[in-house]
């Protein structure tokens, strides 16, 4: 049914004038390329502790802000990545959804991806392997 969703503090409706106005997939079209980077899909999840904030597409200078493009990562969120490549020796990840690019590392790691490597049990105790570099 006609619902509201919660983003942070604020609440939106799940349809305008009966248009549904969230979507699962970003269209192919909509979605950035960045010559030499690499599409596909991979999951990454925030391990830094104090979140991230995303920025409008890869720059030069990661420590540049982009106000008028940003949004917050919680510490622990999943995300799915379609492109990533690096620039500056920063490798930069964009998200599936559409929210913008994070980085996967700046002075401290931000991000790690998600691997199948091995089975996992349920009730498996996990933790994030502590050797990141």
């Amino acid at each position: 049914g006609d619902g509201w969703i919660r983003v942070g503090s604020l609440y939106l409706p799940a349809k305008l004038n009966g248009i549904r106005v969230l979507t699962s997939e970003v269209p192919a079209e909509k979605k950035p390329e960045v010559p030499g980077f690499m599409k596909g899909s991979w999951e990454y999840i925030c391990v830094d502790p104090n979140g991230f904030v995303t920025k409008a597409h890869p720059q030069t200078n990661p420590s540049t802000t982009q106000p008028a493009f940003t949004q917050a990562i919680a510490a622990g969120e999943m995300l799915r990545i379609c492109e990533r490549g690096v620039l500056n020796h920063h490798v930069w990840l964009c998200i599936d959804d559409g929210r913008g690019w994070v980085i996967e590392k700046l002075a401290r790691r931000h991000f790690s991806e998600v691997n199948e490597d091995t089975k996992i049990a349920k009730d498996m105790h996990l933790i994030v392997d502590p050797w990141l570099e």
